[in-house]
């Protein structure tokens, strides 16, 4: 979690997501992960860098366990190596199925949702209950009849009842449609 205006881990695994509900991000994204794990990040690659980490650290290796008694000795050193190689040559593969698992999981799983907007007919605002079955976010945009966008807002919602009160004073009198996701209402501005 972090402060002030940077979001927080939880809104960014939201924000991925949502961007990996959209097909044609999610596809891209996944076939950039296999290549990157395929690639740059290949056992070949990996196993390099870190041989020569070995071969940079291996003489300070005695002198750090005697100042810190850690490692406790060079076997216990030569062991910790040996896992870090193994994760570097198996983990990839486990990682990306793992990915397509969860990517297919995205892929199947859509949220529950149901909104209403009140009051309706307004004068000067309306309040939009979003009901949800878990955590989402979700995009409210306000349409007038001729199609144009006079509000937009990216919410975060927990999963149950979230209210969000749009200020509609400066809009002229008529009717506008709000979206919530792929669902829509008629709201009459009097």
């Amino acid at each position: 979690s972090t402060s002030g205006s940077y979001p927080t881990c939880a809104k960014c695994t939201l924000v991925l997501r949502k961007l990996l509900e959209n097909k044609n991000f999610s596809e891209r994204f996944v076939a950039r992960f296999h290549y990157l794990v395929g690639n740059k990040f290949s056992y070949s690659n990996t196993s390099q860098y870190l041989n020569s980490i070995i071969n940079t650290i291996r003489n300070e290796v005695p002198q750090q366990i005697s100042r810190f008694n850690y490692p406790p000795n060079e076997w216990q050193w030569h062991h910790d190596i040996d896992i870090v190689d193994w994760f570097l040559k198996d983990q990839p593969v486990g990682i990306t199925d793992r990915l397509d698992e969860a990517i297919q999981g995205i892929e199947t799983y859509k949220i529950g949702i149901y909104f209403s907007v009140f009051p309706n007919p307004t004068r000067d605002f309306v309040n939009i209950i979003i009901i949800n079955d878990r955590w989402s976010i979700e995009k409210i945009d306000i349409f007038d009849l001729q199609g144009r966008i006079i509000y937009s807002d990216i919410v975060f919602c927990d999963e149950g009842e979230n209210t969000f009160t749009v200020d509609l004073q400066n809009l002229p009198q008529g009717t506008y449609i709000v979206k919530v996701g792929e669902k829509t209402q008629k709201v009459v501005k009097i």
